[in-house]
Parts: structure tokens; sequence; C-alpha cells
């Protein structure tokens, strides 16, 4: 019998649970979302539980190196952080399993525990095979799940400490909240594990542009959503493209980004300018100190390095400079017209996306889209965002290589991640131009005559790409 979650949002209790249940043709239109939205993370609540075996973990020998969980496709096996006194809270059995972290810093200050989720885990063993020092093992799933259900619910509910932790490590990287979790993806999938990976990297700044495939599968299907926000609603932005144009899709994203954010940098110029000579300077605009110091913190911040927020100085300063800076605007919008115009967004001027919902909106003008509220903040304008091109093989080196060709060499600021299956995973298994010499298909079994094309040698030929393979 499937566990009820507790607190469940409306819609995984009114569209998604019957959608489960095979009840889905039963549901009226005033069932779903206005406009077609799905929220994000409703995977968390589905609890499939399709494993017959499930890992176990012996604390003993356990080494605290994260790898169980890096490799993770589902984000089932996490690592978790707590001070004495929130182990004093915690089941039994948790405080039994839970040893003093390793590693020196702040790890000092906590207690350390791998937990697992018993109704996630599709028992794919990976974990188990990557573990270095045999510390888990395969049991039976119904055991776990009377031994391990509470303590996954304790586990969740802790803090998140990731922003205490250097993230650019593998163990620092599994300390971060995955915002990828319980994907529909298949059992031991390889596309996963590094796109919870990107995720727990660029987190509540992360931009996705998706091609049609695998992973537009286990990550958009209506009503199961993976991609999942933190406590302030805070989570990538991810959208779905054509098979055919997702570079050029994504390329669009960043570009309208772009050129928004240096306007609105430009206007900020205007009211609180880094050089009190600039011409530009209107200095009839009044603020607080404290405002004045946010925005010229802005200015400054948009031009280091993507790398400093990766790193737990930078990523508090940009928190700091981001909790206290659309507040005070909100307070003081109405003292000045200008700074009004900081806050809110003009009527008619492009909108991309919205922070909380975090779901692309394919509006051209925000007067189209009567169900938004109008104006919007301009919030989404002032963070740093981290953009992602993701698709599979069919598309990058077979059916949207000219687009992708095109946005590498445009200079344009982008990453792409291609999850090379070396074939054509979504629709059965037929052979790309990823797949090697000789190698066979389900839907190709005569064998590739030709060889693989080398997508990384021919992206370095530009010579201002960076490439990188796992």
């Amino acid at each position: 019998m499937f566990p009820e979650v507790q607190n469940a949002s409306q819609f995984a209790a009114q569209v998604q649970k019957p959608c489960n249940n095979l009840d889905g043709n039963s549901l009226p239109v005033s069932a779903f979302v206005p406009g077609g939205r799905v929220p994000c993370g409703t995977s968390q609540y589905e609890k499939r539980g399709i494993a017959i075996q499930v890992p176990k973990v012996d604390m003993d020998k356990c080494t605290q190196c994260n790898k169980c969980s890096l490799i993770c496709p589902h984000a089932a096996v996490r690592p978790f952080l707590m001070t004495s006194q929130e182990l004093g809270k915690a089941p039994a059995s948790f405080k039994e399993g839970s040893r003093s972290a390793i590693g020196g810093g702040v790890l000092d200050n906590y207690q350390y525990r791998i937990q697992v989720s018993p109704w996630d885990c599709t028992g794919c063993e990976l974990c188990v095979r990557i573990c270095p020092a045999d510390a888990l093992s395969l049991g039976p799933a119904e055991k776990a799940i009377q031994e391990e259900e509470a303590n996954w619910n304790f586990a969740v509910a802790l803090p998140d400490r990731g922003n205490e932790i250097d993230k650019t490590t593998v163990k620092g990287s599994q300390f971060q909240k995955p915002y990828l979790e319980f994907s529909g993806a298949c059992e031991g999938c390889g596309e996963t594990p590094h796109v919870k990976l990107m995720t727990q990297l660029f987190g509540d700044r992360l931009v996705i542009a998706n091609a049609t495939g695998c992973s537009s599968i286990w990550g958009g299907s209506n009503p199961s959503f993976p991609y999942t926000t933190n406590s302030k609603g805070e989570g990538p932005a991810w959208a779905n493209s054509l098979f055919e144009d997702n570079a050029e899709f994504g390329f669009g994203m960043r570009k309208a980004f772009k050129q928004r954010r240096d306007y609105l940098a430009l206007q900020v110029e205007v009211c609180t300018p880094l050089n009190l000579r600039d011409t530009l300077a209107d200095q009839s605009v009044k603020m607080s100190d404290e405002l004045r110091q946010a925005l010229q913190q802005f200015l400054v911040m948009r031009k280091e390095q993507m790398h400093d927020l990766l790193l737990p100085k930078g990523r508090s300063i940009y928190h700091q400079i981001m909790e206290k800076l659309v507040p005070l605007l909100e307070k003081e919008k109405t003292d000045h017209p200008k700074i009004h115009n900081l806050y809110d967004l003009p009527l008619g001027e492009p909108c991309n996306y919205h922070r909380n919902s975090r779901r692309l909106r394919f509006t051209l003008y925000q007067r189209v889209f009567v169900m938004q509220p109008l104006p919007q903040p301009r919030e989404d304008m002032f963070g740093r965002s981290s953009f992602w091109i993701v698709g599979g093989d069919g598309w990058a080196y077979d059916i949207g290589y000219g687009g992708l060709d095109h946005v590498i060499a445009s200079e344009e600021h982008v990453n792409i991640l291609v999850l090379d299956t070396e074939m054509y995973s979504n629709t059965g298994g037929q052979a790309s131009k990823a797949t090697p010499k000789g190698a066979m298909a389900k839907f190709a079994e005569g064998g590739k005559l030709t060889q693989k094309k080398d997508l990384g040698q021919m992206a370095m030929t530009y010579k201002n790409v960076y490439v990188a393979s796992i």
C-alpha cells in the first residue's frame, strides 16, 4: 500500500493522484492550474515503491566520500548533516546510524549520516557498486520501508547546510540540495546523475532549455515534475523546445535575459552611479543609504566571475544582496518614479520567466497574459542566472547540429550539456552520428559502418570553447 504523503499540495491531491490511479479522464477542467502550468516538485508525492531490494548502509564502514549520493539517478541516497541538538530529536535508529562528520572545517560541527529513501529507490545497485568501502549492501525493500521511512522523513526536514560548504568537490557537491529528484527515469539511468549534479551546482540560478528526448520525458511528464524548489520557492527554470531547435531556443533565452539585465543595470546606474561624475546620473533620486549600497553591490556583482558563486563566501555575499535588495525596493518604490521602475516591470516589456513558479512563460508581453499579476517585480533580473542547453546525441550530433554549431560560434556565454548515449534512446534505439563504428543498436542491428562524430573536437576548432567529457 503506497503511503499518503503528508502536506501534499492541492495539485497532488486533485490532479496527480487521480492520474496515477488511472482516473485522469474523469478530471474536470477546473481541477487544473490556469494556463496549463504544472507545479514544481510533484514527483515527491508519488512514492512508487518499485524496488524489490534497496541499499542498507553500514556507517561503521562508510568513509563519507558521498560517491553513493553522486551516482544515484533518482536522488534517493543522500548525505545529511545535523547538530547534536537536532540529532537528539531523531528516531532511535537514525541516531544509531549517525557518526561525527569528518573532513575538517565546518564539518567538525556536525553529525553525519547517509540516508536512503526506500519508497523512491529503484534498486539499480549503482551506489552499492561505486562504494569504495563496501559500506552498502542490498536488503529487502519491505524491511527497509519499515525501518527507514521515518528516518527519511526526519532527514529531509533538517535545515539545508549546503551554503556552508564548498560545492566544487565531489563530497561538497552532495551536501547541496538536489533540485532534480525522484524522476521517472529508468533504474540506473546515466543521464539524471549529471543533470542532478548540475542542479546542485547552480540550483536556484539555473535556467534550462531542454531538447525533446529522454531528458524531456523524465524531466517534464505531466503530472509528475521532478525539478523542485527550495524552502523559498526558488529553483531551476525549465522549458522544453522542439527536437530540432533547442540550441536556438536556449540561445534566445540567454540573449533576452542579457538584454533585459543590461537595461536594468543602466537604470540602476542612473539612480545610483558608481561614478558620481557620470553624466547619466539623476541627482534628484533620493533613497536610503542601505538601498543605495545594495544597488551598487548589484552593479559590482554582475561583473564578477560565475565561479565565485560556487564558493561559500561568494554565495553568502550574493544571497545577502538578493535577500535585502528586493524588499528595500518594495519599501521605497513610492519615493521616486525611477525607484518604482526598478521594482516593477512596465506593461508591454517582454517577460521571460517568473521566479516563483520557475517555469518559463511563453507569452510575448505581460498585457497578453491576463492570469499573471501586473506589474511584476524585476527580481529575476537582479539575480545572476546560469543558462544551460541540454539534450541528447540525436539532437546535438544529428538533427540540431546546425543550430548548435551556430550557438557555439556566437561567443555568447552559454553552457551546453550533451547527454551522449550513442543512440536514439527515447525512440527505441536507432543509430546516431554518436554511435561508434561497428556498434549495434536495437533498430540498427547491422552495425554502424562509419566512425563516431567527434563533436568535442569540432567545437574546439573555434578556440574560445571549453570542452569537458565525463
